[in-house]
């Protein structure tokens, strides 16, 4: 397959690389709308140097549009909130700041004898702690409960004001001195049933209930 000036190739795989090893930062753009099977798909960035639409499985050499992979979360932050943003928010002498990245668990609970009336329940745990302080319950906070029979997204969009408010920095009076923290869920936990209700899918004992499946 012949490539384009400037295009560099993804390779599916996972590489080690330490800081010692970065020689030189580069801008590369990724052209995530390219349709592999369709000529129409290129897309043209005339300031781009250096550009990525395809990925190659190094094992069986096959070829695929970029756009059938997962995106970077930072690329999706940045095309989301700006670059200034996430700039904006370094430590100085005047005004200090902190990150608090969170850990957000979803999952269904009874309080009957079966599962049918199930409540849904949204709890958030440090992340920047260790493993065994985060399994202590001390550390684990209730963040909001869902009555059986509310809409996964209307208590979604229930918790995004607060949650937008503490993303984008909220002063705390930290030792007698003012901190901007910004508090974020950095990944999200489920069992199998409130990922697949989270995501917007089928549960597991549906025809097509597996996120992972390849619709062709």
């Amino acid at each position: 397959m012949d490539l384009d000036e400037g295009e560099m190739i993804l390779i599916d795989t996972t590489i080690d690389i330490t800081e010692q090893d970065i020689r030189h930062i580069i801008d590369i753009s990724i052209e995530w709308e390219y349709d592999l099977s369709s000529e129409e798909g290129d897309l043209v960035y005339p300031d781009v140097k250096f550009l990525i639409k395809r990925i190659m499985d190094p094992n069986t050499h096959e070829w695929k549009s970029i756009r059938f992979t997962h995106p970077v979360r930072g690329d999706l932050e940045i095309s989301h909130y700006g670059r200034e943003v996430i700039e904006a928010f370094a430590s100085s002498d005047d005004l200090p700041c902190r990150s608090l990245p969170l850990i957000l668990f979803i999952d269904d609970f009874g309080i009957h004898r079966n599962m049918y009336r199930a409540f849904k329940g949204f709890y958030i745990t440090p992340a920047n702690i260790e493993y065994i302080d985060r399994r202590k319950p001390g550390n684990q906070f209730t963040l909001t409960l869902g009555p059986y029979g509310a809409n996964m997204s209307d208590i979604v969009h229930n918790l995004e004001p607060g949650m937008s408010k503490c993303r984008g920095g909220v002063m705390i009076n930290i030792n007698g001195r003012k901190t901007l923290v910004k508090a974020f869920p950095i990944t999200i936990t489920r069992d199998m049933l409130a990922g697949a209700d989270n995501s917007g899918f089928y549960r597991h004992n549906t025809n097509l209930g597996c996120r992972v499946y390849k619709v062709p």
